[in-house]
């Protein structure tokens, strides 16, 4: 009966440790966003909007004052508080009632303000990987000079690969939406290309192009 009476006891001292620590950090944040931090405003936002667990309507007062702050951090170009924006204004959500050109605005602020991409790679599968390059190069009819080809032959340890590039690409880069060998080639001359987003598929791996396609469907990732 003690030990039951003890675990009873540990778990209120914890939930009340936790509601504190909730409470401090929104009291924090409250003096921050009224100060006029965009940052704080957003966090704040995802605080009030997280305690309905994603079910909020302007008609509670957390979630009311949830979309207050979401509002006013998009109306000083938080590019985190305008990607919400735009995709609430475009869809319907958060108690927004859907308006194209209020969606357009906050795309363009998105857009805008955005931190700059990076490059980046990550693991999808045995032999397959999501390769992002910032502002490569790619060349006519010779893709062993490019920057995605160097990386993919990093990632491939050496060997041959393929490439399926997606995302907002040139159209004169003959492989978007279906797999090449290698890297991508121009038709003509060469050309610099702000952010390059696409897959690589290792000869090592056991994936055909056709497994590789609907596994990247089925995982969201095209």
């Amino acid at each position: 009966m003690k030990i039951i009476v003890l675990i009873i006891v540990t778990i209120c001292c914890i939930n009340t440790y936790v509601y504190a620590q909730e409470v401090k950090q929104e009291q924090a944040l409250l003096l921050s966003a009224n100060a006029g931090d965009a940052e704080a405003m957003y966090s704040l936002f995802l605080l009030l909007y997280e305690r309905k667990k994603g079910g909020c309507e302007p008609t509670h007062a957390d979630c009311a004052e949830a979309i207050k702050w979401l509002l006013q951090a998009g109306e000083l170009n938080n590019w985190r508080a305008a990607f919400v924006l735009e995709l609430c204004y475009r869809t319907g959500c958060v108690g927004l009632i859907p308006d194209t050109q209020k969606a357009i605005h906050f795309k363009r602020v998105y857009e805008e303000h955005r931190p700059p991409p990076k490059d980046s790679t990550e693991v999808i599968s045995d032999g397959l990987f999501y390769m992002q390059v910032v502002n490569g190069v790619f060349y006519a009819n010779d893709s062993t000079q490019s920057e995605w080809h160097a990386r993919a032959i990093k990632l491939c340890r050496g060997s041959d690969y393929k490439s399926l590039m997606v995302g907002n690409i040139k159209p004169f880069l003959i492989n978007k939406g279906s797999f090449v060998f290698g890297a991508p080639t121009l038709k003509k001359q060469s050309i610099q290309v702000s952010l390059s987003r696409g897959y690589v598929l290792c000869a090592s791996s056991k994936l055909s192009e056709e497994a590789t396609i609907q596994l990247l469907k089925n995982n969201g990732h095209i």
